[in-house]
């Protein structure tokens, strides 16, 4: 019966500030849980926003990427149609 009074009294109020009491433990496995629902919440959060990224650049429309491009294409080419023109400029030929 010695040994039970013993581990009756360290599992007493008066250890519970004590390393490795029942009250500690309690508290840290709380702590550990929510640090473990809040990671959870994090990824679920992320991996649905890389599921967006993903769906919007996988149904991208092919045709409106092609019009895209080519009107960049043509616009590009306007630009440097006009450059080379201002750059056969000058005064003498302003002056004609």
């Amino acid at each position: 019966m010695v040994w039970r009074s013993d581990r009756l009294s360290e599992l007493s109020e008066s250890h519970n500030s004590e390393a490795g009491s029942i009250e500690i433990i309690t508290m840290q496995m709380g702590v550990a849980h929510g640090a473990l629902e809040s990671a959870s919440t994090r990824h679920s959060d992320y991996k649905s926003q890389l599921e967006n990224l993903l769906s919007d650049t996988e149904g991208i429309d092919e045709n409106k990427t092609a019009m895209s491009i080519l009107a960049l294409q043509t616009r590009l080419q306007a630009s440097y149609q006009v450059t080379s023109m201002v750059s056969q400029l000058s005064l003498v030929n302003y002056l004609r």
